[in-house]
């Protein structure tokens, strides 16, 4: 694109420093106010458009936890702070989700402009975007494609809010990755803990549920924060100190938490900036989802059992009562109950059993993991040419006889992805859900 074609994107968002800035924000909360978790030291009262900064060129952003914003957003930042916090903590949320980033850059206007025009194209010309106040400078942001997957926004209009924010100092994490590649690449470099803190350096903090992109030696692995635990009494983000300044995440012991986590306490999020943190890894998800496939099995089993023995029980009762004409009416009524219920399951049965066998694992094939709406998960494997369909007649089938199971929707939120009636002849592989997938069930709307 020429320069000329996006002047009226670089006037827009080049004029912060010609506009009259927001008010100040009042003084920093009190130490007693910044016992909360977050503590929020101030915001912008607009929400930002936010893009994959790897849709724009800047790929090295991509397995951080850092942020671009125009230079514009620290003029109305500094307008709001009494004191800018040495350590720059940000919140960014969407609908009850959120991911804490620290900023990379403060782009200068005119240069977020041209990236703006470059992921957005002509489009953004005809569309709404937000201002960081009224007459100012369009809000954007350039985000890793983790947070956009964290914060599942709307890919038509993703919109965020952002707030300044201070969080405890971090004292352990456990970690859970998503497989067994990760410890064995960070066994090929050698020093694993320095491996690990250089990973992590690179991170001003973490939530529990993030699921960070880790690159190690070129290949990038998702390992997921499953629990933090922060010092209450040390925050980093806070304005006036009380925080890190930019130093390095030194890792501890890992594997294990030490005496250095006694006065941690479990929070939901942690600062990682000039922290001692020990990490513990947990299982691999891969483990995880066998031990909950192997669950569900010991449940099935169980169901079934409990079947066999109440049709044992009602079989006695009805011979018992079979003299008494005021018992017996009643034994049919439960006897038509029980078949309608056990005509419910059979049905789902046959569903079950008509489809193709199990593939072992291995390569092509894709494992399927589902979250159901009453809440259990249910995992399988199956081939990566295998349709759709296949996939949605395996979760109707393991799915309760009472569940409603009519025009559900299953939905990927990374890579996004939505398996209806209408794209059910497409391959796992062809919808980008192979070598794995972790789907939801989403169900339809009531009339």
């Amino acid at each position: 694109m020429h320069d000329e074609d996006d002047a009226d994107l670089r006037a827009a968002i080049a004029a912060s420093l010609e506009q009259p800035q927001p008010e100040a924000a009042s003084s920093p909360a009190s130490a007693t106010q910044l016992s909360g978790n977050p503590e929020v030291l101030t915001g912008f009262s607009t929400r930002f458009r936010c893009y994959a900064a790897a849709a724009a060129g800047r790929k090295d952003i991509d397995a951080t936890g850092k942020i671009l914003l125009p230079q514009s957003a620290l003029h109305a930042l500094l307008a709001k702070l009494s004191e800018m916090p040495s350590t720059l903590l940000l919140r960014l949320s969407h609908e009850g989700s959120a991911a804490y980033v620290g900023v990379a850059e403060f782009v200068e206007d005119a240069e977020m402009s041209a990236l703006l025009a470059r992921v957005a194209g002509q489009a953004v010309r005809s569309d709404a975007l937000p201002r960081l106040f009224r007459g100012g400078p369009l809000a954007v942001c350039f985000v890793p494609r983790w947070v956009r997957a964290a914060l599942l926004l709307e890919p038509s209009q993703p919109e965020l809010s952002c707030h300044v924010v201070s969080l405890p100092l971090a004292a352990a994490l456990r970690l859970q990755p998503r497989d067994g590649t990760f410890a064995a690449a960070l066994a090929l470099e050698g020093d694993v803990r320095a491996t690990l803190t250089e990973l992590m350096n690179r991170f001003v903090a973490v939530a529990a549920g993030d699921t960070l992109q880790l690159s190690v030696s070129g290949s990038c692995f998702q390992v997921a924060v499953l629990e933090c635990r922060g010092l209450l009494h040390v925050r980093g983000g806070a304005v006036g100190g009380g925080g890190g300044g930019g130093g390095s995440v030194p890792v501890d012991d890992v594997g294990s938490a030490g005496p250095g986590s006694a006065a941690a306490v479990v929070v939901p999020a942690v600062c990682l900036v000039d922290s001692n943190v020990e990490v513990e890894f947990a299982p691999s998800a891969a483990e995880a989802e066998a031990e909950i496939e192997r669950e569900i099995e010991l449940e099935r089993a169980a169901v079934r059992q409990a079947a066999v023995e109440q049709a044992a029980r009602e079989r006695q009762a009805a011979a018992e009562q079979s003299a008494c004409e005021a018992t017996a009416a009643a034994g049919a009524a439960r006897e038509a109950q029980e078949r309608e219920a056990q005509a419910r399951r059979e049905a789902r049965g046959d569903a079950a059993a008509a489809l193709p066998a199990e593939p072992a694992a291995g390569e092509g094939v894709t494992t399927v993991l589902v979250r159901m709406p009453d809440g259990p998960r249910i995992s399988r494997r199956f081939d990566k040419a295998a349709p759709l369909r296949l996939v949605r007649r395996w979760v109707e089938a393991s799915s309760p006889a009472e569940m409603r199971m009519v025009d559900f929707e299953l939905v990927s939120t990374y890579p996004r992805f939505v398996a209806t009636e209408q794209n059910a002849e497409q391959t796992l592989e062809q919808a980008g859900l192979h070598p794995q997938a972790t789907m939801f069930v989403k169900e339809p709307a009531e009339d």
